[in-house]
């Protein structure tokens, strides 16, 4: 059977959950997956080197590397040049999904595609966040691939005007509120990190998952690490152990 679309997500898992869900469904539709979550970090350019450059000294993520660069290019390369259908999943309630879904719209320009949105997609616990966390044999009951809707000319303006806006601001982060994007600054999760830190030694790594738990947001553990960090150099932590390692314990000052 010869493809007909080209499915865009955002996010590793869920191009594994979808391409999964696919097959077992029979369809042999194209599926690629955006490398970078653009919800934070500079983009007021294209170029991901400065991003990988703003990880690096401000989330000491020295796991981003050159190869990103390479793995971007490709994505948009394929996304770009393609003939077949551009069809974009993405989550509303996701500040990933949101930023890459604006991002896609502001560089296809004048092309066309189409949007199968996940915003108030629902299972066992409520509306799902990102399409990595359904059971690919969940998704491929439902195949909500059906439900794909061309975003009308009106509405890849205002997604461009948004996006334009969020682009002059270059803020630090880029968060859901009321299910819309906007600007934050790069103190967002620190009071919900120090929220989730006592008097008494706790696991770092124990820490950065009740914050995620409790940010009901797609946040990389990395990201919240390097926050982590900046909050013992400033001072609000105290760290016992090596906490590059993740094997660390935090506590509030005595």
């Amino acid at each position: 059977m010869s493809q007909t679309s080209l499915h865009i997500v955002f996010g590793e898992s869920a191009g594994g959950t979808l391409r999964r869900a696919m097959a077992q469904s029979g369809l042999s539709e194209d599926v690629i997956a955006f490398p970078d979550d653009l919800s934070f970090g500079p983009i007021d350019s294209p170029d991901p080197t400065r991003r990988i450059a703003w990880a690096n000294r401000e989330l000491g993520r020295s796991r981003v590397h050159e190869r990103l660069t390479a793995d971007i290019e490709k994505f948009w390369t394929r996304a770009l040049r393609t003939p077949l259908r551009r069809i974009i999943w993405a989550s509303k309630r996701s500040a990933c999904d949101y930023a890459g879904l604006l991002e896609c719209i502001w560089r296809f320009g004048e092309m066309s595609c189409e949007l199968i949105d996940l915003t108030d997609f629902k299972h066992g616990r409520g509306s799902i966040l990102i399409l990595g966390e359904l059971n690919p044999r969940e998704l491929s009951e439902r195949a909500p691939w059906t439900s794909a809707r061309e975003i009308s000319v009106p509405g890849r303006q205002r997604y461009r005007e948004n996006w334009r806006k969020l682009r002059e601001e270059n803020a630090p982060f880029r968060v859901v509120e009321n299910l819309q994007l906007i600007s934050a600054p790069i103190t967002v999760y620190d009071d919900l990190l120090v929220s989730n830190v006592t008097h008494e030694w706790v696991k770092s790594a124990e820490i950065i998952a009740n914050a995620l738990a409790t940010a009901n947001a797609q946040l990389s553990d990395a990201v919240l690490f390097g926050r982590l960090r900046r909050l013992i150099e400033g001072g609000r932590l105290e760290v016992r152990g090596d906490l590059s390692t993740r094997r660390s314990e935090i506590r509030l000052p005595q």
